[in-house]
């Protein structure tokens, strides 16, 4: 009976490791400059990045693809981030964390001191292929691309031909101080309609012409040009002014995203794509 049960064991814990294991340490070092080849295309919304540094990694990547297959969009998106000052990389699958160091390579990505989590978890896709190009077992090429403001890493191991694309949010126009030029098509002209976005602290206040506010704000990572903001507080002032502000807070609360405009605007819209505020940029003083 004692055999038996000693069995059992060791068939659990080889049923654990096989589902999910570990990723062996590697000692690869990588220097030198990430090159893209060049492109050339006829939609003037994307533009090639070529000659890219490391510091064009930086910061968190969603991934949305791999083997060209659109990742599922649920709440715990696999992302990687890259953090150039340290060398250091951190990373989910969609069930396990993993962080190592990485560094570029002629056109690779080579990911060095390769460690994960190694929890077990059932019917997430991708996990197992997600891994293996972090590994660093392999050493994937690498391109960046842009497509209006937000960027585009992909990386393909080219002996199996197994790749993945992760999308950055570019949002940092959002910041600085805003004049609030249109509420919901109307013209408004009110210097003292104001919104100051900090993306840093992820923080937004301002004035709606008669009352301050502040509040939070939110990026959905599996969302293209996603901004919303939330948990808005207000003072309670009376003016004359209680229309424009009722417009402008409930305009504030369906935003869903945001675009660049011309002339140093930017539009936020809502759920279907119809602008709710237009912004002018202002300068501080």
């Amino acid at each position: 009976m004692k055999h038996l049960t000693s069995i059992l064991v060791m068939a659990a814990i080889a049923a654990m490791f096989t589902g999910c294991s570990i990723m062996k340490k590697n000692s690869n070092t990588a220097t030198s400059a990430l090159q893209q080849p060049e492109h050339t295309s006829s939609n003037s919304k994307t533009t090639p990045a070529a000659g890219i540094s490391s510091e064009m990694l930086n910061g968190e990547w969603t991934i949305i693809k791999v083997k060209g297959q659109d990742v599922p969009q649920e709440d715990k998106m696999p992302y990687i981030n890259f953090e150039v000052s340290t060398g250091r990389f951190y990373a989910s699958n969609g069930c396990n964390t993993i962080n190592g160091s990485f560094g570029i390579k002629g056109d690779a990505l080579q990911f060095s001191q390769v460690a994960s989590t190694m929890m077990l978890c059932h019917n997430v896709p991708f996990e197992h292929e997600i891994s293996v190009l972090l590994s660093g077992e392999v050493a994937p090429l690498a391109t960046i691309r842009k497509i209006g403001h937000e960027s585009y890493l992909t990386l393909t191991d080219k002996a199996t031909g197994l790749s993945l694309e992760a999308r950055r949010h570019n949002m940092e126009f959002l910041n600085g101080q805003w004049r609030i030029a249109q509420i919901n098509g109307k013209d408004i002209n009110d210097e003292e309609a104001n919104i100051f976005i900090d993306l840093s602290e992820m923080k937004v206040h301002g004035n709606t012409g008669c009352n301050f506010f502040n509040g939070e704000i939110y990026i959905d990572p599996s969302k293209s040009n996603s901004v919303e903001f939330g948990k808005m507080g207000i003072t309670r002032m009376a003016c004359p002014k209680y229309d424009q502000e009722q417009a402008m807070m409930l305009a504030l609360e369906e935003t869903t995203s945001a675009i660049r405009g011309n002339n140093n605007r930017v539009m936020l819209l809502k759920a279907d794509g119809t602008p709710v505020i237009v912004l002018e940029k202002q300068d501080v003083k």
